[in-house]
């Protein structure tokens, strides 16, 4: 049965259909129920075995050509007897293990999505049985049963009305709406409804009873539910490799064919050409592959990205997924939700008119500190008499309470209608006691609001007996039914003239954005018997409230900055479309005076190719529209090359926020199914925050680009010490255990220091980096090479001398002293060493000269060169470790000429950007 066919039923047919009624289920038929159609709970996501994280984690190609190096070692080490050639294998597994347990740590989150949405199902509700009523647990609710509920009761199950006294329910969760929407038990069948939340006798799982008392019968549970299936939708997302993932597995799989090729290229030549013997053949091609491959490239990546989350943990945002770190900073769409998100979701009084006179109210949210003003002048309630009457109605036709800050939520909130709560919160701020005045103005009678009437009616009796009643209501309905006007301070009649400024006001409040409503009041003759809507007849009118869901603080110049920096912002909310329009005009996601805001039934209209031609185009607003909706969207802006970030705070956003390429949760106040679907979660729900995450992701790829051109101008100093050795039949001029010492020891902390570079003054001047923009190119690599090979070959020099003096001759294989010859492989691993000194302080910037930065700017850099000194010093000074790594002690001319290789290497690197910049100059 669908939800309209139950809405429209007659309740008793309803009742029939479902094989229940007025007393409720048995509790053997409700037992048989449950046996036959499972408890009611949100089915769980497919769980993945750590076997196949493990396995998932190995594929990757920059393990796997780790495996390959590992096994080959240990083979050659085996069959040739070599305890190295072992320890160098082991080693290399060592970097894969580190590498696997690294990543499976991030790895668990999908699988609590499941167990925390589940929580959204209360824990007990109130269920007549057997003609009884009592408590259950939730999760045993089935078909059919009748439940109660009362003012801030969660409900669930998806049920209809049977009957319900001044209801009105809390849909954000699954809509996005921020204010409570009336519901009653009966509903006209003429009724236009374009979506399941337009039953107003309907109820969802997973909302809440804002105000009233009501029962209902339920009509579905668990997976069947609306809440159900948007889970579902949510969970058969798949979440999409970032393009960090993707880029970092390109430049893995041209790493592994670079690696392989250049290995068997040089195998063939030692067997073939230099006559090496098969095993020292093998021996050599490893070395050549080891040199080839960053061992610590995927550790230095997660590293870097986990110290940049560091950094955003420290403005309130947790990052959840390493890599959308980088994400953001390429994200080229910003989907925004309206309510919780660009807004507070809390609804305010700002300005009254009254008297002929606008009354500004300060303060924010529903904290009651703030004061009413006029002119700048604070403004006592007791002095002017039009805004005491404004708080007399805002107090008196009120069902809302307000609730101070707890330890568990640390802000004041509102329990009921968000404007009945904007009005206790305005109330407190005119110094007016609502209990006290409660007390002596007790309420006799109240008609509720409905929607044909727009307008809410409490009846008081007064200290001196009087009967008075207070209205609130949509301002051309309550001025139609007023007589009179408290004008310039006086009570007179309500004439045309006065009307047209009345309604002159409504339109310049709803033009600024703001919800109008209008107060009234009427001293009635006599104690009503039967309250009626004559007590809303002949009414003096006393003013207008203009009330504003607020955008939070910062989110104008956050969304100015994001256009600054090539982003488009578009608002996808399920709120109505005019408040979509004017806080998306206030925020600045529109400037246009006429823009169009579709809605969720427009878009079921549209083909893919029509709403793409829309969201092709700079600015863009939606609203009502549904989970499956928002989905769409980021469909389809993924399929035109977008990477598309959303934020959002309700179950309805999760499916987005799954697929999203960096979803954003709002952590205060948003439910824990987005915070758990989300990549990130802002903790202060600071807008701002966002862009920040820009600016850091933006700086994390160049710097990252700079730590891969840093890394492998190393390795290509490594691949020149093989070569020579090749070429010129030479002793190996840097032993394979050296080469993992660089790659593992000494230049780790070099590249961390390098990658927290940051970031530069204009980097969000510039728009989002091209799609297909790699972290390694052939630019990339040239530089690495043409410096690699300079400072190798300096090195090698000098090793050649040291050993020339010891005896040896170039064309002889071997070196008589072994300390002569460690001593010479020393000086190749740390002249490699003493260039990338010189190339670290070049790499800091890309294309600028380094000389225009302060060398305080980055603190890592001192930290980073000390590690590497200190490495270096303990594996070349430290005895135990000397044969370890085949090293030994330098002599001061040793030190001193190489030295020379760090300022070398700045100043070619430096001559090389000058002369870059300047047929940039000349070509532009």
């Amino acid at each position: 049965m669908s939800y309209r066919t139950a809405a429209l039923a007659k309740i008793e047919d309803l009742l029939k259909d479902l094989q229940t009624g007025p007393e409720g289920l048995s509790d053997e038929e409700a037992r048989t129920r449950l046996l036959k159609h499972g408890l009611n709970i949100l089915p769980k996501g497919k769980k993945i075995s750590l076997a196949r994280k493990i396995i998932s984690q190995i594929k990757n190609m920059f393990n796997v050509l780790l495996l390959v190096a590992a096994a080959l070692s240990l083979l050659s080490g085996l069959i040739s007897n070599d305890p190295t050639s072992v320890q160098m294998g082991l080693a290399i597994l060592f970097i894969v293990v580190l590498n696997t347990i690294f990543s499976l740590f991030q790895e668990y989150r999908a699988e609590k999505a499941a167990q925390v949405i589940r929580s959204l199902i209360p824990h007990k509700t109130k269920v007549i049985r057997n003609g009884q009523m009592k408590e259950i647990d939730g999760t045993d609710v089935v078909v059919g049963d009748i439940l109660a509920f009362e003012e801030g009761d969660r409900v669930p199950a998806d049920l209809r009305l049977i009957s319900a006294f001044e209801v009105s329910i809390n849909n954000s969760i699954l809509t996005g709406e921020s204010e409570p929407q009336r519901r009653f038990a009966t509903m006209s069948p003429d009724m236009e409804i374009s979506t399941s939340y337009d039953l107003h006798n309907i109820l969802f799982a997973g909302t809440t009873l804002a105000s009233g008392v009501a029962r209902g019968v339920v009509l579905s549970t668990a997976k069947e539910t609306e809440f159900g299936r948007i889970v579902s939708l949510s969970s058969g997302v798949h979440e999409p490799m970032s393009a960090l993932e993707k880029d970092i597995d390109h430049t893995a799989r041209l790493n592994f064919l670079l690696a392989i090729g250049v290995s068997l290229i040089f195998f063939s030549a030692a067997l073939l050409i230099v006559k090496l013997n098969l095993a020292t053949s093998i021996l050599f091609a490893i070395g050549v592959m080891i040199c080839l491959v960053p061992e610590g490239f995927q550790l230095t990546v997660s590293l870097s990205l986990a110290l940049t989350a560091r950094k955003m943990a420290e403005r309130n945002v947790v990052v959840k997924r390493l890599s959308s770190v980088e994400t953001a900073g390429s994200m080229t769409v910003l989907c925004v939700d309206k309510t919780g998100t660009i807004t507070s979701g809390e609804m305010m009084v700002k300005k009254l008119w009254a008297s002929d006179k606008i009354f500004e109210v300060t303060g924010d949210g529903y904290s009651p500190s703030g004061f009413i003003s006029f002119n700048g002048r604070r403004i006592n309630r007791n002095e002017d008499l039009a805004v005491s009457k404004f708080l007399e109605v805002g107090a008196f036709c009120n069902n809302a309470k307000l609730n101070a800050p707890s330890d568990r939520i640390g802000r004041w909130t509102v329990l009921g209608d968000a404007t009945d709560g904007a009005f206790l919160v305005f109330a407190g701020k005119g110094d007016f006691n609502v209990s006290k005045a409660f007390v002596e103005n007790p309420r006799i009678g109240l008609i509720p609001f409905s929607s044909n009437r727009r307008m809410m009616t409490s009846v008081h009796r007064g200290p001196d007996g009087k009967i008075t009643a207070f209205t609130k209501g949509a301002g051309l309905e309550v001025l139609r039914r007023c007589t009179h006007v408290f004008y310039h301070n006086k009570y007179v009649s309500l004439t045309d003239e006065i009307k047209e400024v009345v309604t002159k006001q409504m339109s310049n409040f709803a033009s600024e954005g703001f919800r109008v409503l209008a107060m009234a009041t009427r001293v009635l003759p006599n104690e009503p018997k039967n309250l009626s809507q004559d007590v809303e007849e002949g009414m003096i009118f006393l003013g207008l409230a203009a009330l504003f869901d607020p955008p939070r603080p910062k989110v104008e110049a956050a969304v100015q900055e994001a256009k600054n920096a090539g982003i488009r912002v578009i608002m996808l909310t399920g709120d109505h479309e005019l408040t979509a329009y004017s806080i998306a005009k206030k925020v600045g996601i529109t400037s246009l005076e006429d823009q169009k805001v579709f809605t969720g039934s427009e878009l079921t209209l549209m083909s893919d190719k029509d709403l793409a031609d829309i969201l092709v185009k700079g600015e863009s607003v939606f609203a009502r529209i549904e989970p499956e909706q928002k989905l769409r969207i980021v469909h389809i802006l993924k399929s035109m090359g977008e990477v598309v970030a959303v934020t959002g705070d309700g179950v309805n956003d999760s499916p987005a926020l799954t697929e999203a390429n960096v979803g954003i949760a709002m952590g205060a106040g948003g439910t824990d199914v987005a915070r758990e679907s989300a990549d990130m979660v802002l903790l202060d729900n600071d807008f701002s925050s966002i862009v920040e995450g820009v600016k850091l992701g933006r700086s994390t790829f160049d710097n990252l680009r700079k730590f891969v051109c840093y890394v492998y101008t190393h390795n290509w100093a490594e691949l020149v010490a093989f070569v020579v050795f090749v070429l010129l039949q030479t002793p190996l001029p840097l032993l394979v255990i050296q080469v993992l010492a660089i790659d593992l020891g000494m230049d780790v902390l070099p590249s961390l220091a390098l990658i927290m570079e940051p970031p530069e003054p204009d980097v969000m001047k510039k728009p989002p980096r091209k799609i297909g923009t790699r972290l390694i190119n052939i630019s990339t690599l040239i530089k690495g090479l043409y410096l690699g090979v300079i400072v190798s070959v300096g090195a090698i020099y000098w090793a050649f001398h040291v050993w020339g003096i010891g005896g040896w001759v170039l064309g002889q294989n071997t070196v008589l002293d072994p300390m002569i010859y460690a001593r010479g492989t020393t000086i190749v691993m740390a002249g490699i060493m003493m260039g990338q000194l010189g190339n670290l302080f070049s790499a800091r910037t890309s294309s600028s000269s380094a000389f225009r930065l302060s060398p305080f700017r980055n603190r890592w850099i001192f930290i980073g060169i000390l590690g590497q000194i200190s490495v270096m010093a303990a594996i070349i000074y430290t005895p135990f470790l000397q044969p370890l790594f085949g090293t030994a002690p330098l002599l001061p001319l040793d030190i001193l000429l190489l030295l020379l290789l760090a300022p070398t290497a700045l100043l070619l690197e430096e001559l090389r950007k000058m002369l870059t910049r300047k047929l940039r100059h000349v070509a532009y």
